[in-house]
């Protein structure tokens, strides 16, 4: 839900709002709105769990917005996503003590 809303809808409303395409490693991207949605998304994560460290999630929503400009849909950034969240679950699950 979190990329059809934020690369989907949100990132797709902005970039007809603001800025323009730019080559970014082979796909045109609106910088702009690229960030204007990761820094939205790190907001929204901040939001729910109030750690300074939520807002990390600014740096990979750029791979995602990234990701659904140069394939052209939602579901490569949203299977990525989920694979990150899966795979930190599991690092978080080896790294607390028994």
């Amino acid at each position: 839900p979190e990329e059809v809303f934020y690369r989907g809808y949100l990132q797709t409303r902005l970039d007809a709002l603001v800025g323009h395409d730019r080559a970014l490693f082979g796909a045109r991207v609106n910088l702009k709105s690229l960030t204007l949605t990761s820094l939205l998304f790190a907001l929204a994560h901040l939001a729910t769990v109030p750690h300074p460290a939520r807002l990390a999630v600014f740096f990979p929503s750029l791979l995602f917005g990234w990701m659904r400009r140069a394939y052209h849909n939602t579901l490569t950034p949203a299977i990525f996503h989920a694979l990150c969240n899966v795979l930190a679950q599991l690092l978080w699950g080896l790294y607390l003590p028994r």
